[in-house]
């Protein structure tokens, strides 16, 4: 299915809810309040831009998925993780850390690159390479031509400040949608 048949799927699902739309206006409102106040941490909080910061949720997502690989995690464990990252001296560290954790195998295996990050960003690629070697530059993130792009010991930071903080603005954007309807409508899509 393209794009455009997709987009059309989901405008004639959302005519056909007819009445029960009436709450769309409420639930698209506050999810711009929650998206601009997610945009304005980034920004405030992190003193980054967004590109950068996209970048680097690439990087933990791809980290997170190869962590979850065997079992499922929990928030603790997953802090446990990215907290032994940060207590790395260097890459060498943090490269020892995940050998620890078996998990070297399957990052060399699924190895993230500039390339694939320009991939999945849709941003140019001397973009991309160019605002890594800065998060590298901060520890946000570690690079290595065998291991490729990883989060680096300052990544723990960004982690403590925005993942309870954006749970915690989905949490309440989940239950004003419940409450006003908008989330069953969006289920019936």
């Amino acid at each position: 299915m393209t794009t455009d048949t997709n987009v059309t799927s989901i405008k004639k699902k959302l005519d056909s809810l007819g009445s029960r739309q009436k709450s769309f206006g409420t639930g698209m409102y506050e999810f711009l309040m929650f998206m601009i106040d997610y945009y304005r941490r980034v920004r405030s909080d992190l003193k980054m831009d967004f590109d950068s910061f996209m970048i680097i949720q690439i990087v933990v997502s791809h980290e997170v998925y190869i962590m979850q690989t065997e079992t499922t995690k929990t928030y603790s464990e997953i802090s446990n993780e990215f907290d032994k990252i940060s207590k790395a001296t260097d890459i060498d560290d943090s490269l020892l850390i995940f050998k620890a954790k078996e998990l070297m195998s399957k990052i060399q295996k699924n190895r993230l690159t500039v390339s694939s990050i320009c991939q999945v960003s849709t941003l140019p690629k001397e973009t991309v390479r160019r605002k890594v070697r800065a998060l590298v530059a901060r520890k946000i993130l570690s690079q290595t031509k065998s291991e490729g792009v990883l989060v680096g010991p300052g990544y723990k930071l960004i982690f403590d400040e925005t993942v309870p903080k954006t749970t915690l603005a989905f949490s309440k954007l989940i239950k004003k949608w419940k409450v006003s309807g908008v989330l069953d409508n969006l289920l019936r899509l």
